[in-house]
C-alpha cells in the first residue's frame, strides 16, 4: 500500500494527551514522526516527503462536518481492510464519480477521507456504514 498524497488538510486537531493514540493511527498510513519546527506544538508526521501536522487543541473539538484530511492512495481497498482489521470506524462516502473512497474516523472522531481513482468497471461506494469501532472511539459519537 504505497503511493500516498495529502489532498486537503495538513493540520489535524487532536486532544491534549492524545498524542500516542494519534501516532498509532497515522502509522497505519505509513507516517512517521519528524522533528517539528522550533516553537511549534503538537506532532509533525511525514510520509514520502508529505508532511502532516497534528495540533493539540484545548478545548478539543473534532472535525465532523468535513474531512480533516483527504488522503489519495493507490489501494483504497487495502487501506479499508487495514483499518477495519484494526477496528477503526470505517464509513463509505457518498458517490463521487470517478473515485472509490471511504471515511475513517481517527480515535478522536476526526473524519479522514481515503480515496483512489476508480478503475475501469469498478462501481463507486454506496453510503453504507462498516462500523468496527476503533478502540476508544465508538463511545464518543
Amino acid at each position: 500500500m504505497r503511493g500516498l498524497e495529502i489532498l486537503e488538510g495538513t493540520v489535524v486537531p487532536i486532544p491534549k494527551g492524545g498524542e500516542d493514540q494519534a501516532r498509532i493511527f497515522w502509522r497505519l498510513f505509513g507516517f512517521r514522526e519528524v522533528m517539528k519546527p522550533a516553537g511549534e506544538k503538537g506532532i509533525w508526521l511525514q510520509h514520502e516527503g508529505k508532511t502532516l501536522a497534528l495540533k493539540v487543541t484545548d478545548p478539543f473539538e473534532p472535525v465532523r462536518d468535513k474531512p480533516s484530511a483527504v488522503i489519495l492512495v493507490d489501494d483504497v481497498e487495502g487501506y479499508r481492510k487495514q483499518f477495519t482489521a484494526k477496528r477503526a470506524r470505517v464509513l463509505d462516502s457518498a458517490v463521487l464519480p470517478g473515485w472509490r473512497r471511504f471515511v475513517v474516523l481517527d480515535p478522536f472522531q476526526n473524519r479522514v477521507e481515503v480515496r483512489a481513482k476508480a478503475r475501469e468497471g469498478m462501481a463507486d461506494a454506496s453510503a453504507r456504514e462498516l462500523d468496527a469501532g476503533f478502540p476508544g472511539s465508538a463511545d464518543r459519537l
